[in-house]
């Protein structure tokens, strides 16, 4: 098995931007703290600018690989280490 692979044990997956994109920054970062060790940005609402940002302020938080839900060009763009596609 990949290290990679053996160091994936909890994904995180966030909800929304109900306080504020620093607000969700702060509980991705809570989350890496509480042992997840990936993050994957799922915004269903969220247009691609709003999705872009939320994930670049969260790839500069946090020190583990960050999806970006549905959205490979927002992915490339923001600096995620890739895609989860539905």
């Amino acid at each position: 098995m990949d290290a990679v692979v053996k160091a994936i044990r909890l994904i995180v997956i966030t909800d929304d931007t109900r306080d504020g994109i620093a607000g969700l920054v702060t509980r991705a970062a809570a989350s890496v703290r509480g042992g997840a060790t990936m993050l994957q940005v799922r915004l269903k609402h969220a247009d691609a600018r709003t999705l872009a940002e939320v994930t670049r302020a969260i790839v500069a938080a946090v020190p583990v690989p960050v999806l970006v839900n549905d959205r490979a060009d927002v992915a490339l763009a923001a600096g995620a280490a890739g895609v989860h596609v539905g």
